[in-house]
């Protein structure tokens, strides 16, 4: 079993933050301050001229990330499942850019005993950035985007 979080980020139409634990039975109290740490650094990374995702246009002009109040009921335990025969090919975006992309794999989980799949991808470029070695992206979009 993987441990993971799930971050709801209004208006990310593409982002889900997936942050693999060592263990599962943090107290509930540990579980939110590693949430807001990681918020706190995701508004730092957008900030920062080196790191930051967006325009220095929009950076300039940018308040911060808005999130929804921290739900534990969201950390779930899920099964990953890698695939053993990714092909590469090209995700369509938000824009007319066509990154390549394999599907590295899926990430089975429940909810209030319903169940859930989300597929996770690898960037073959991004993977070749300093640090980004094991980074995944799980694309998704839900009613805040």
């Amino acid at each position: 079993m993987t441990n993971f979080l799930i971050h709801k980020k209004p208006g990310m139409i593409f982002f889900l933050a997936f942050c693999f634990l060592s263990g599962y039975s943090q107290h509930a109290a540990e579980a939110i301050s590693e949430i807001e740490q990681h918020r706190k650094k995701q508004g730092e990374t957008f900030r920062n001229k080196d790191e930051s995702p967006l325009p220095k246009a929009d950076r300039k002009k940018f308040k911060g990330l808005k999130y929804y109040a921290v739900d534990l009921k969201y950390r779930v335990k899920g099964t990953f499942i890698k695939n053993e025969h990714p092909v590469l090919f090209k995700m369509k975006t938000t824009t007319t850019r066509l990154p390549d992309y394999v599907k590295y794999g899926e990430v089975h989980f429940q909810i209030d005993s319903q169940s859930y799949k989300l597929e996770v991808y690898q960037s073959p470029d991004i993977m070749q950035r300093p640090g980004y070695q094991d980074y995944l992206f799980i694309p998704f979009t839900d009613l805040t985007n």
